[in-house]
């Protein structure tokens, strides 16, 4: 009878054991999860963060940035609340000044055009990063479809304006040098390209620009020599 007694508490312990061990395996797992987790949300708002302070206006339409903005606050809100890094806090004040500016509307922002092909593949890496980003909180409700389906099309609309700004500028060094033909042929695919993204309204100013341009390249090219 003691040693059936005994047996039992030994088997009683070692389910115990065994209990104990899992739970504390599952809590460590969750624990290293949750790190995991926050060090992607700080990986992710330092990236926003410089995005935000970096790329021109002119690229990063103010609506998307304003969605993007309450995103990345919602994401820094999280890490100070966890006090998972110092760097949290930095990114939410940076935050908060992008914020400020935003509602101060485009009025006094300088929205620089790039020039160069480096530039150029910086900017259109970016923008594919943000579309992505977009896409991802709609599955994940976040965001409602209908706003992420606007938001990406005006992303790709200014992903062909920055492939653009590089032609025009390529064929205004092209005119200084008295090139009008090959300014003519940069002008005219720079035409194509944005009235490939022309649907959503995003690019007729610009398209109205170019025709103007082109129009007056092919005057000195082809007006008759007296």
């Amino acid at each position: 009878m003691k040693i059936t007694v005994f047996v039992l508490i030994v088997l009683s312990l070692i389910v115990v054991f065994s209990i104990v061990l899992s739970v504390l395996r599952w809590q460590k797992s969750q624990r290293e999860r949750k790190q995991k987790m926050l060090a992607t949300l700080l990986n992710r708002s330092n990236r926003l963060l410089d995005i935000f302070q970096t790329v021109s206006g002119r690229y990063l339409p103010g609506s998307v940035k304003k969605v993007l903005v309450e995103y990345a606050f919602s994401i820094t809100t999280q890490l100070v609340k966890d006090h998972y890094d110092a760097r949290a806090e930095l990114n939410h004040a940076g935050l908060v000044e992008v914020f400020d500016n935003l509602k101060l509307g485009e009025k006094g922002e300088v929205k620089m055009r790039i020039a160069s092909q480096e530039e150029l593949t910086s900017t259109q890496n970016t923008l594919q990063y943000l579309s992505r980003m977009l896409k991802k909180l709609a599955e994940n409700r976040v965001i409602d479809n209908g706003s992420a389906k606007y938001h990406m099309g005006l992303l790709r609309y200014t992903h062909s304006l920055a492939y653009c700004d590089v032609l025009v500028n390529q064929a205004a060094q092209d005119l200084d040098l008295d090139k009008k033909s090959r300014a003519l042929e940069k002008y005219r695919t720079a035409l194509v390209a944005l009235e490939r993204v022309s649907s959503g309204g995003y690019a007729q100013k610009e398209i109205a620009h170019l025709k103007v341009m082109i129009d007056d390249v092919e005057k000195k090219l082809f007006q008759p020599t007296k």
